[in-house]
């Protein structure tokens, strides 16, 4: 056997490291995300607690337009992250994450659909989804 040659008899990986890190890239989002907006909003909360109810409700228009601002940023750090986890197609999987983030903010407002004010039901009304 020649001095560079493989004496180990493993079976072929599936796995590349490209692909590795692309699953790593597209789960990081939903982490990094839930790393910053829950601290964020429990601070939100506590400074602001007469916009809220007992559970983290709110119906004030001023709060429902800084907590979607501050998703919208959110979502784009942790696509950012993803990005850099990734370093090849990076706007593919940045977009992946953006789907799959989606889809848990739908699951999530659906489940609280009843306490959005009526002005949030008419820009998004339930059955669009």
């Amino acid at each position: 056997m020649g001095q560079g040659a493989r004496t180990d008899k493993a079976l072929p990986c599936i796995w590349s490291l490209e692909m590795l890190r692309s699953v790593l890239a597209v789960l990081s989002g939903p982490v990094v995300f839930g790393l910053i907006s829950v601290p964020t909003n429990w601070v939100i909360v506590k400074l602001f607690p007469q916009h809220f109810d007992e559970q983290w409700n709110t119906k004030n228009p001023g709060m429902l337009v800084v907590l979607v601002s501050l998703t919208i940023l959110f979502a784009g750090a942790a696509g950012f992250v993803g990005g850099m986890i990734a370093k090849e197609n990076v706007i593919l999987h940045v977009a992946t994450m953006c789907v799959l983030q989606l889809g848990i903010g739908v699951a999530v407002q659906r489940q609280y659909w009843d306490s959005l004010p009526l002005w949030c039901q008419k820009l998004a009304p339930a059955d669009t989804f």
